[in-house]
Formats: C-alpha cells, structure tokens, sequence
C-alpha cells in the first residue's frame, strides 16, 4: 500500500496555496493526494501541479449529486483528465439510512452509478461516517450496503469515524470490507480527545489494522491519512511517519 493524504485535512491552507500544500505534502512523505468536493481548477493545470510536486491522486470525494445522470458526463471526463481512477461518495444523509428499505435503495443508486462510470475505467466507492453503523433493523446500514450493491461498488472504511460511533467492532467490520476496499482512510481517534490525535498515539490499533489490510486477498492501493485535530502539519508529518513505518513493515 502506499501512503495517500486527503486533502481536507488542510483545506484551508489548500484554498489560498495549492502548489504549496501539494509540495508540503511530499515533504511530509505522501506519495498522494485525495481531493474533496467541486473542483477549483482546471484538469490539466491540476494534473501537472501533481507532477511537478511529485504526486499522484489517489481519490477524489465527490457529491452524489454530481454523478447525477445529467452530470455524470463533466464528472467523469473531469476525472479521466486528471489520472484519477476512484471516485467517492463521501456522505449520505443518514435519515435516509434509517431502515433496510432506504439503505436498499441507496444501494441500488450506487449500482447504477457504478455500472455507468465502469465502461469510463473509474471506479465509485462510498466513505462512511458514524451513523452507518447504527442498528437497522437488526443489522448495520454498512453492512446492508455491502450485501445489496454488485461487486463495482467500493467501499473507503474509514476507522477513526466507524470508532468515533462506539457502536460496532471496528476490526470487524474492516475485515469484512476488505475485498472491496481500494483504499482505505486512516483517521486517528483518541477516546480521550477525540480526532485531536496522532496516529500511532490514539485509541485505535494501527498494527492491527495495517496486519489485516495486508493479508486481504485484494489489499487496498493505498492507506490515505486524514486529519480532523489542531496540531497542522505536525500531527499530520508525525502520523504520516507513523504509517509509513507500519506500512513498510
């Protein structure tokens, strides 16, 4: 696997300076980036600030609503320009999880997206939050989700957000991911101060985690770092360096 950091982490900083953050990223020891929401540049002149930073995209979190059918189009040559090869769906609204039949339906909207984005060479996942772990009449709407969409629709776990929940067990439900999980989202979560925390020092058994992406039969391209605390660039280099020692072991 190698090491992906999603660009929301430094949102702020990306806004003003992009070639800047793309740079520091490499420092930091990334070998990728994942971008998040509308694009604010054009494909081929984002294409080659990631060259010339040494970079690669690794993901990018895109609206559902932009892979509406009408939209789908601009989507996906958008993407196709650029190099990159997964999209994501990175938030659902969670009332309209609430029941099995809700989940079912979404399932069957990432069907059909992901059955026109596949002759296109791109792939769609979905990321989770917590709620998709909440009880659904007996099971998890992740878990309904996995059961009810065709084998082209990926799932991004994202573990520091399935932890934040305390409601299901988190190795568990990676090691029934795995196998359709491109890459996987690596957020540090700490019992005591939240995603204020590095990876490798919080709640979360990293080891573990990398052990069994490892042994999947399909293990995931790359592991992206996310980060939702206030330490910047220090949190974030110390957890990249963490991963990456864990990554390469």
């Amino acid at each position: 696997m190698k090491l992906g950091l999603q660009l929301y982490s430094v949102r702020e900083e990306y806004a003003l300076a992009p070639q800047k953050v793309l740079e520091q990223a490499k420092a930091a020891g990334f070998d990728a980036v994942e971008f998040f929401g509308p694009p604010s540049l054009p494909a081929g002149k984002l294409a080659t600030m990631l060259r010339e930073a040494g970079l690669c995209c690794c993901g990018w979190h895109v609206p559902v609503e932009t892979l509406a059918a009408d939209r789908l189009y601009y989507t996906a040559a958008y993407q196709q320009a650029l190099g990159n090869k997964d999209l994501v769906v990175p938030w659902y609204d969670p009332q309209k999880l609430a029941s099995a039949e809700d989940c079912a339906r979404f399932a069957a909207r990432l069907n059909e997206i992901a059955e026109r984005l596949s002759p296109e060479g791109l792939f769609l996942g979905y990321h989770n939050h917590q709620a998709e772990f909440a009880p659904v009449e007996g099971k998890t709407a992740w878990e309904i989700l996995l059961e009810r969409t065709d084998s082209g629709v990926t799932f991004q776990y994202d573990i520091g957000n399935a932890a934040m929940g305390g409601q299901t067990d988190i190795y568990a439900a990676l090691q029934a991911t795995l196998g359709r999980c491109r890459t996987l989202h690596c957020k540090p979560f700490s019992h005591d101060t939240g995603f204020s925390a590095v990876l490798g020092r919080d709640s979360i058994d990293w080891e573990r985690v990398v052990r069994q992406a490892k042994l999947a039969q399909n293990p995931p391209d790359f592991a992206i770092l996310e980060y939702e605390g206030e330490g910047g660039w220090r949190d974030i280099a110390d957890s990249a360096a963490n991963l990456r020692g864990l990554l390469a072991k």
